[in-house]
């Protein structure tokens, strides 16, 4: 009876062991079904339909799934900047995101990729439990992050169907590739001007009024981040048609007057170069193409039938703006084959190649391909800090082998006929070395903080609008964490300030191959706001180089211009009077220039047509050429230096790229910071002042846990102010 007892109970305990063990299941399934205990992290989706450059503000998309419980959650996004160093961006305002059982969520929030291959880590916090994260590796794959474009390679966003304007590199002749993303869904377009960082071009496409109506709506987020990105420098291709009248902001013109049925439109056809002709038949029947008759365009018209305008070329403050009054995605447009030409004719394509062997050539001499690589460079060079030649160094570390090696052979054996004593001669020649080496190294770099600081501040005179930009190089002594923010003297102005990298493939370039090391390895934090970096890392005797943009509006007139008019082909007449001392003045007008040195507060500069030059001598390098008895005769345009460290001259081929030639003269792209470079507005009844300001005309002001960053300071500000010409009666 015993023995049977006992199995009895061991039975009962095993019964009850499995039936604990089923609840326990039944539990976790149940979990499962209404949603796990946790937040899960489900997807991602970044940029342009997964398009996105490095070292670009792109936005990035998170969809979560609420766990068990509603909670309230907070969103960070850990990634690699420009020097492979890891970040960490915050939601915008740090605000929370309420999590219901269940359901998805999405949130948005802006980020800067530095590498590639090193992918992003999302993290979910909540008040219920330890947190969650997920890393997203980068690959081709659904769930992994996608792969960066070419620096080089355009993007042209879409809004609304393809135009079939993607192409493939043309390696022969290095001719980048281009991508389209097309987007039709409003919803899915960036909340936040930041977010069309990497688009070279954005193409309103799309005539459907459901389209327009939620696009172009007043006060919509969509919008208006679309516009500010313009007005700051971007370009916008508007093709509303016969929907114009819905088109608020910008104004494209005094009035919409209705619709025009045209039925010829050669003006349009030599435009686009193309012999075939814009099908005004259908089914054998004659055919129109409607057009939106616009009354005094604010702009300059490109293309014109009879006194119709087609197509709308305008200034809007540091932006382009091409307005199409005909539809892109309908008859008979949307059937001609002139369609991709004429869009490649708007956007400047071809693009003028930039030779291959001269860019295989800039990258493995000096490490960059890009303009904004040379500036980088540039700004790397600090007054107080001694580069030691290489020579020097390889010098010294044969010295050092044939010290420890040869010598201390000699030594030990020649000389004191004693080789146990290498133990005590080996460690003292690699202690006096080192000593040596620490000592050098020390008298070279120092034990003082530098700051390299450049500073661009644009004007538009108009309306009053500035826009900022700031290049920040530090030098730092000690290995050493900053705060760093960027206080603006104009106000209510608040800079986005982040860290630079350096485009390409170079050494320490943002496409080059990422080694499995990392010399930081603790995350620094961006704040919600974008304007601070706090605990950013910079290792001892090493340099970090970081960019600010910042933007202010108000009445802010630095030129009186009431008397600066133009004739269409003639050259700048008039007067203007200055509100800033500026150096090495510079008033440019469509393809002349006119030098005018230092420009004093107040004074009335009256324009000289004989003084004009030619803009592309006038903002390269030039030398004055003489005559045998040493007399000036005239100016001569030098080549470009790709290795040169002057920040002024290379900054002007930034401003100026494609007025002074583009590529062919600086033999280096400027596609990484492209928006300096104002040319396009050159034709559209616009002049420029630039110069050096000097004087208390500091725009902005470094600064370091709330302070000014105590260290040697070598700071300058230049101004490029927008002028409106005026047409004389």
């Amino acid at each position: 009876m015993s023995q049977v007892g006992a199995i009895t109970r061991t039975m009962s305990r095993s019964a009850r062991c499995a039936i604990a063990l089923l609840v326990v299941t039944l539990s976790v399934a149940e979990c499962w079904a209404a949603g796990s205990v946790e937040p899960r992290i489900e997807a991602i989706r970044i940029g342009f339909d997964g398009r996105y450059k490095l070292g670009r503000w792109t936005m990035l998309d998170v969809a979560l799934v609420g766990g068990a419980h509603p909670a309230t959650a907070k969103i960070t996004v850990t990634v690699t900047d420009g020097d492979d160093v890891p970040c960490r961006y915050h939601l915008l305002d740090d605000r929370p995101v309420q999590l219901v059982p269940g359901r998805t969520t999405n949130v948005q929030l802006p980020v800067r990729i530095g590498r590639d291959g090193r992918g992003l880590t999302v993290r979910v916090d909540t008040a219920l439990g330890e947190g969650v994260e997920r890393t997203f590796l980068a690959g081709a794959g659904a769930d992994e992050l996608p792969w960066a474009l070419d620096e080089r390679e355009r993007l042209y966003v879409v809004i609304g169907q393809s135009l079939g304007l993607g192409r493939s590199a043309n390696n022969d002749v290095n001719v980048p590739a281009v991508a389209e993303a097309a987007i039709d869904d409003v919803g899915r377009l960036p909340t936040r001007w930041l977010g069309y960082d990497a688009a070279d071009a954005v193409i309103i496409a799309s005539s459907r009024p459901e389209i327009l109506d939620r696009l172009v709506a007043p006060h919509t987020r969509e919008y208006e981040a679309l516009v500010e990105w313009m007005e700051l420098g971007g370009r916008l291709i508007l093709a509303a048609g016969s929907e114009a009248d819905r088109i608020i902001r910008p104004r494209i013109a005094e009035r919409v007057a209705g619709i025009e049925q045209l039925k010829r439109v050669g003006a349009l056809e030599r435009f686009a170069g193309r012999k075939k002709h814009v099908p005004l038949t259908f089914r054998g029947e004659p055919n129109s193409l409607s057009v939106a008759r616009l009354e005094n365009p604010l702009g300059v018209v490109l293309v014109e039938e009879g006194n119709l305008p087609l197509i709308v070329d305008s200034a809007q403050r540091f932006g382009t703006l091409s307005f199409l009054t005909f539809a892109l995605d309908r008859p008979p447009i949307a059937d001609w084959p002139g369609r991709l030409p004429l869009l490649q004719r708007l956007l400047d394509e071809p693009l003028q190649p930039l030779d291959s062997v001269s860019a295989s050539l800039r990258v493995n001499n000096l490490g960059y391909s890009d303009l904004a690589g040379q500036f980088r460079g540039a700004l790397d060079r600090f007054a107080g800090v001694t580069v030691v030649p290489f020579w020097i160094v390889g010098a010294s570390v044969l010295g050092y082998i044939l010290l420890i090696g040869p010598v201390d052979f000699w030594l030990v054996k020649r000389v004191l006929k004693r080789p146990e004593l290498t133990w005590v001669t080996f460690p003292t020649i690699v202690l006096v070395v080192s000593l040596a080496a620490y000592a050098a190294a020390s008298w070279a770099k120092g034990n003082i903080i530098w700051v390299n600081h450049v500073e661009l501040v644009d004007v538009d005179n108009q309306t009053g609008a500035l826009r900022g930009t700031s290049w920040i190089n530090i030098f730092s002594p000690r290995t050493a964490t900053y705060e760093l923010n960027l206080k603006t003297t104009h106000q209510p102005a608040k800079a986005i300030f982040t860290w630079l990298g350096l485009p390409g493939r170079g050494w320490g370039g943002m496409q080059a191959r990422t080694t499995g090391t990392r010399l930081f390895e603790r995350p620094y934090e961006v704040a919600p706001d974008l304007g601070t970096l706090n605990g950013v890392p910079i290792d001892v005797w090493s340099t970090k180089s970081f960019l600010a943009r910042w933007q202010a509006t108000g009445d802010v007139r630095l030129i009186d211009t009431e008397q600066l008019i133009a004739q269409p082909g003639q050259p700048l007449e008039g007067s203007l009077t200055s509100q800033l001392d500026l150096d090495d003045a510079l008033l440019v007008y469509d393809r002349w220039a006119w030098p005018l040195g230092h420009v004093q507060h107040g004074a009335t500069i009256t324009i000289d047509t004989r003084s004009r030059r030619d803009l592309q001598t006038a903002v390269k390098e030039v030398h004055v050429t003489r005559d045998a008895h040493g007399n000036a005769v005239g100016f001569q345009a030098q080549t470009f230096d790709p290795a040169g460290t002057d920040t002024w001259s290379i900054l002007r081929q930034m401003m100026f790229y494609r007025a002074a030639g583009g590529a062919a003269y600086t033999h280096l792209t400027n596609d990484y910071q492209s928006f300096l470079d104002l040319s396009e507005l050159l034709k559209l009844k616009r002049a420029m002042l630039l110069g050096r300001a000097t004087g208390d005309n500091r725009a902005s002001e470094l600064l370091n846990r709330s302070a000014p960053l105590s260290g040697q300071l070598n700071y300058q500000c230049y101004y490029r102010i927008v002028l409106p010409i005026g047409s004389a009666p």
